[in-house]
């Protein structure tokens, strides 16, 4: 009986505050048309260079699109975005471990100043490399000047993915005899597998659409010969280099949601996730407070030269 009459109970408030299945399945209509507005709004470009194309030609536009310069774009901006990203990926995931699981020192200090090439526009970045060192210029500068610029936009997210990680599952694979280096392959970048996917998709879409920054080291892209073309000889040429650039877009979407999965990596969160400090961390289990077994990955000698970059 006292069953029965919590579950009234509960049904009587779903029907009072409207909480219930009804309302669960009812569609934000506002929401949903401000949301088709906006996506109509920013298609207005892409629908744009699809008429202009079409009004090239067939036969203009498979010229223009299938020249050896096309190639050549596309090698530059595929090699750059692809070690640029990768090298991202090893920064932000490695800096987020550092500042997230380890001891340390000055973590919050680090929190900050890891996150400071954020504020300083890619442009500026980029002249004061290519005016201080000759070398920065060309693929080389260009690969180490985006780097060190947009490497945050992956260390943010696996930050706060490991921030709020439990701990917990590495504490038992190491019980169960699993060494550091495999438990932290395994278990705390499969915790982070999302975030790092997410973090590397926008690294990867930033650097297809700068063009400030390549264009002052030198480094030939579809954005700075897009923008040539644009100005200067063609203007149906610069719509088909865009097009390319907006198929690429899309393959770098559609890669990262093949390598995210259909459902993804859960991340448990529960009463062992909590934020490493240098006190003792307390739990209540069953009613009784007990010294928490989590805490940070101590550096030992090697603490200061282990922070991140």
């Amino acid at each position: 009986m006292t069953l029965l009459a919590d579950v009234q109970d509960v049904q009587d408030i779903q029907h009072v505050t409207g909480t219930g299945a009804g309302r669960r399945t009812s569609r934000p209509v506002a929401l949903l048309t401000a949301a088709a507005l906006v996506a109509a709004l920013m298609a207005v470009p892409l629908v744009f260079l699809l008429i202009e194309a079409a009004g090239a030609g067939s036969g203009e536009l498979s010229q223009l699109i299938f020249r050896s310069l096309t190639w050549s774009l596309l090698w530059n901006t595929v090699r750059l975005t692809a070690v640029v990203t990768v090298a991202c990926a090893v920064i932000g995931t490695g800096a987020a471990w550092c500042v997230e699981r380890t001891d340390l020192p000055g973590r919050r200090v680090w929190a900050v100043l890891v996150v400071i090439p954020l504020a300083i526009p890619d442009f500026v970045v980029s002249f004061g490399w290519n005016s201080l060192w000759t070398w920065a210029h060309g693929f080389t500068g260009a690969s180490i000047v985006m780097t060190l610029a947009v490497y945050p936009l992956v260390y943010l997210p696996v930050a706060a993915s490991l921030r709020v990680a439990d701990p917990g599952q590495e504490e038992v694979a190491r019980s169960l005899g699993v060494g550091r280096v495999r438990t932290f392959a395994r278990i705390t970048l499969g915790q982070a597998k999302g975030a790092i996917l997410g973090g590397c998709l926008l690294v990867a879409l930033v650097l297809l659409a700068e063009f400030g920054a390549f264009e002052i080291l030198g480094y030939q892209t579809f954005t700075t010969e897009i923008f040539t073309e644009f100005h200067g000889y063609s203007f149906a040429a610069s719509c088909a280099l865009s097009l390319v650039l907006v198929l690429l877009s899309l393959l770098v979407l559609a890669g990262e949601g093949a390598l995210r999965g259909r459902g993804g990596r859960v991340t448990r969160t529960g009463p062992m996730t909590q934020r490493i400090s240098s006190t003792p961390q307390y739990e209540r289990i069953s009613g009784y407070s007990v010294r928490s077994s989590s805490s940070a990955m101590r550096n030992g000698r090697y603490c200061w030269p282990l922070p991140a970059p």
